[in-house]
Order: structure tokens, then sequence, then C-alpha cells
């Protein structure tokens, strides 16, 4: 099912009886085309769109997502910002 759609958002709300989650955990990521920019752009609209499903977590809910860091990232770290006390970005090792 495409979590982007509102029957996505309905499918939570029945599943969890309507209960605000502790924590959301995204690993989701695009096919990659191999072009670097249409790439990181397709990941960040993903990113933005899973970001939407925050608004199942409770106060103080943690929110742990993938994203690609280049021309949009900083959008993205902003509009982070704006809904979460603490916001960190981490590079693991490779």
């Amino acid at each position: 099912m495409d979590f982007t759609t509102p029957e996505f958002q309905v499918e939570i709300d029945t599943y969890f009886g309507g209960k605000k989650l502790d924590l959301l955990l995204s690993d989701a990521s695009i096919n990659k085309s191999g072009n670097k920019f249409s790439d990181q752009a397709r990941q960040i609209k993903l990113c933005f769109n899973i970001l939407e499903l925050t608004k199942n977590l409770k106060i103080k809910g943690n929110f742990i997502v993938k994203v690609f860091q280049g021309a949009d990232f900083e959008n993205f770290y902003k509009e982070m910002k704006q809904k979460f006390m603490i916001v960190r970005s981490l590079k693991p090792n490779s």
C-alpha cells in the first residue's frame, strides 16, 4: 500500500486503535537512477512524505529517517527543526 494515500492513514489509525506512537523509523529509499541530483531530489521528496506520518507520534516521540544529503537537505533539516525539539544529522561510517 502507498503510504502517501489517505487510505494508508486510515490503516494506521485502525491498526493502532488511534493510539499515538513512540517511534517512527524509516529506512525507505528510492530506486536509484544513477543521476546524483535527481536521486537526491526524489529521496528528499520521499522524506518529506514520510515526515507527514509524524503526526502519528506522541509528544516527544522519536523519528529516525534516512536522507541523502544534497541541495534540498537544508530545507528538510529546517522543517525537522520546526517539528522536533532535538534534531541530529549523523553520517554512519561506510
